[in-house]
């Protein structure tokens, strides 16, 4: 992860380092990412929170929620979404956002359901709502925290 953070300091903040990585992987940003962390910088550091803080559990969970839902979700979107319900989220993509979240729940069954469906639901939110913070960093995190907290609750 220090590497990853290394890295995007250097492209952020100097400007030969910024051509020499625009040159090999520019093409792969989107527009936002020109100016902020990437995607998959994000990621690192909501996987490596996700881990640090919760249980095994709970972090595979929370961490399959954004690697196949959010991922699933997007490319149903983006290919077959054609209706809009909320900004640039389609019903289409935010349904197979569900239903891999439900899915990941009942196969992983490593907590009581309703933990685990509380989850699916966090990420979802979070996923349709939170637009402000990237949503690589924010799906594990917040899901991850809601289903511990219910843990906790719950035990």
């Amino acid at each position: 992860m220090m590497f990853a953070l290394g890295v995007e300091f250097m492209r952020l903040k100097s400007i030969s380092f910024s051509g020499y990585f625009n040159r090999f992987v520019g093409n792969l940003l989107r527009s936002t990412e020109q100016s902020d962390l990437t995607g998959a910088t994000y990621l690192f550091i909501g996987a490596f929170i996700t881990i640090l803080f919760f249980s095994k559990e709970i972090a595979v969970v929370a961490l399959i929620f954004l690697m196949i839902s959010d991922a699933l979700a997007a490319l149903v979107g983006k290919l077959w979404g054609k209706r809009v319900f909320y900004k640039d989220k389609t019903i289409e993509g935010s349904s197979i956002f569900l239903l891999t979240a439900f899915s990941t729940v009942v196969i992983l069954p490593t907590h009581p359901l309703i933990i685990g469906f509380i989850g699916a639901c966090t990420a979802f939110i979070i996923d349709v709502f939170v637009m402000k913070i990237n949503d690589n960093l924010m799906i594990p995190v917040g899901s991850g925290f809601i289903m511990q907290i219910f843990t906790y609750i719950l035990s």
